[in-house]
């Protein structure tokens, strides 16, 4: 019998194979050629630097992701609302997205709460059927069921009940407070659990749990509600899609997307660079590369992400020296260290320095930013922090304690590219403060040895995800340690009451100018603690054709296909 893994695979190859989508309304034709009289059809080529496993979530969860196949997801589906490049959700197939402020979101005093979603009547699956609360509830079934791991969503586990009110009403009981309630049903996250047909797959769930994977819908047959269809997936080739005139935001402007499939980053700067390609999906380029493109093509754009930032870690259980979990210690080490000069080196100034764990352009950035504590790069400072610790300079240079022994660092990270050329640059501002540093990288055989990675002496350097989500990696039940085998992602290993108490509120407080508040108290917490020590934000580009309009770039939250439908090009962009 075939594991689940494998016939999934086997299902994608089959489609792949086959082509077409037996989906196709009645009378949908197969060219984008206009008959006489006809207005011509806009069309648009887009490039993907790899090949989608499927456009259906679920199925990518299980095969792994290709960079861009998100994009192709959010084309043709979507949810009950979508994220946008700055991480805000907006009303996709609701009426609105609940909320404390529209009454859509109850929060009761024992700490239980109600979330009310009005379904706009418009919408209709890509077979013509209405998409109705019956769709969500047999959804719901389906990422319950434990016998079908494939599907999961941590949001279930604070369900309580369900209750469908009529066919285009449904309110959702929690058991606790939960502060991402509002992206139920939503394209809130590159993982989510979009809703899935019930009047295709209810019977086939019914009757074989074990086959349902091995659906065509799955596959050839995959029935969305998005903005756009599916009209041809060619295998190493590209997909083809045609707007879906019956899309509850409005038609869209363009007729029809072809998306290449292009493996190789040099060859998807060439398509680029020659215009058979006008516009990257996904994390397909480097800043590099897409800093070629925008130098090379005349009136091309470029907007950079900055999703991910890079960071120091320090060490907070068996820090080796103990120094490093002083916090003037960590704080002289920030005013050590040229940071816009790291960002203008090795981002090529694309990207700004990282004053906080919460970039400039992201959603709660404003409301956190007073609280940010800068440390601007003033090297004279570092030193005279760093002697009144007690330490002196030896006749080598390097700062030495009262016993003599040298002051002396680890600094470790991964072997990318990003973070390799990070270390070797920071281990050089941290020389020239008197400070010696020992530079590691780990082996590519250690990479996922948890024990290892997470038991580093003093300071790892990391490109990780710069959003609000990830402060939960900062409560003390996050930490790794060895009666939970290393499990948990609190990676400096760091415990404060205060803090714990503030990770609590934020993730529990539902009114957004309340949560925001608790936001802007973590951010001024870690960074008057230095914890970590952020370095730059590095960006994922997005390059357009001048064509194009309406594009915008990819976050943690969204992709640049987001809203697709109000795509258009310029008055020379009819073929």
């Amino acid at each position: 019998m075939l594991t689940l893994l494998s016939r999934v695979s086997w299902v994608i190859v089959t489609v792949t194979l086959l082509g077409g989508c037996s989906a196709r309304s009645a009378g949908e034709t197969t060219s984008s050629i206009p008959a006489a009289g006809e207005k011509p059809s806009i069309r648009v080529v887009a490039g993907i630097r790899g090949e989608p496993v499927s456009l259906n979530q679920a199925i990518v969860s299980v095969s792994g992701s290709t960079p861009g196949s998100e994009a192709l997801a959010a084309m043709v589906h979507g949810g009950l609302g979508m994220s946008d490049h700055k991480g805000i959700l907006h009303p996709q197939f609701a009426e609105q997205v609940p909320s404390v402020e529209n009454g859509l979101w109850r929060v009761f005093p024992d700490g239980r709460m109600e979330t009310t979603w009005h379904i706009n009547p418009q919408v209709r699956w890509h077979d013509g059927q209405a998409f109705t609360t019956d769709d969500l509830v047999f959804t719901a079934a389906v990422y319950q069921d434990d016998d079908l791991p494939a599907f999961s969503d941590p949001a279930y586990r604070f369900i309580e009940d369900i209750q469908p009110v009529d066919s285009h009403t449904i309110t959702v009981r929690w058991k606790r407070p939960f502060v991402q309630a509002d992206d139920m049903w939503s394209f809130a996250s590159f993982n989510a659990p979009l809703p899935l047909p019930r009047h295709i797959l209810e019977r086939p769930y019914t009757d074989s749990k074990t086959s349902f994977m091995d659906h065509a819908y799955f596959g050839e047959e995959f029935v969305g509600a998005g903005a756009y269809r599916l009209r041809e997936f060619a295998r190493g080739i590209h997909a083809v899609f045609v707007a879906n005139p019956d899309y509850v935001l409005g038609r869209p402007k363009i007729d029809e997307i072809e998306v290449k499939f292009i493996l190789d980053g040099s060859a998807l700067v060439a398509n680029l660079l020659s215009g058979t390609v006008e516009v990257n999906l996904g994390r397909g380029l480097t800043v590099e590369q897409a800093l070629q493109v925008r130098d090379q093509l005349a009136g091309s754009h470029m907007e950079m992400t900055s999703g991910n930032w890079i960071a120091i870690y320090p060490q907070h259980i068996d820090a080796n020296p103990a120094i490093v979990t002083n916090v003037q210690f960590r704080q002289a080490l920030l005013y050590a260290t040229d940071r816009q000069a790291l960002a203008d080196t090795l981002v090529y100034g694309t990207s700004p320095v990282a004053h906080s764990w919460l970039p400039p352009g992201d959603g709660y950035y404003d409301a956190v930013a007073s609280s940010i504590v800068r440390y601007d790069y003033d090297p004279s400072r570092a030193v005279r922090m760093i002697e009144t610790l007690g330490y002196a300079k030896g006749a080598d240079g390097f700062f030495r304690d009262a016993a003599g022994q040298r002051l002396s660092v680890e600094l470790r990270a991964t072997q990318s590219d990003i973070n390799q050329k990070s270390v070797v640059a920071v281990a050089d501002f941290w020389t020239k403060a008197s400070v010696g540093v020992d530079q590691v990288s780990v082996p590519s055989q250690r990479a996922g040895d948890i024990e290892y990675r997470t038991t580093f002496p003093a300071f790892e350097l990391a490109r990780q995800p710069a959003d609000v989500t990830r402060f939960k990696a900062l409560h003390s039940t996050a930490i790794p340690l060895p009666e939970t085998r290393f499990a948990g992602e609190n990676r400096m290993r760091y415990t404060n009451p205060e803090l714990d108490a503030l990770v609590d509120k934020a993730f529990t407080t539902i009114a957004i100018r309340e949560r925001s508040d608790t936001f802007a108290a973590i951010v001024r917490y870690l960074t008057e603690h230095a914890l970590p020590l952020g370095m730059f934000y590095d960006g994922e580009p997005t390059v357009w054709t001048n064509r194009l309009h309406n594009v915008t770039p990819r976050s943690n939250r969204s992709t640049q296909t987001w809203n697709v439908q109000t795509w258009e090009v310029d008055s020379q962009g009819r073929l």
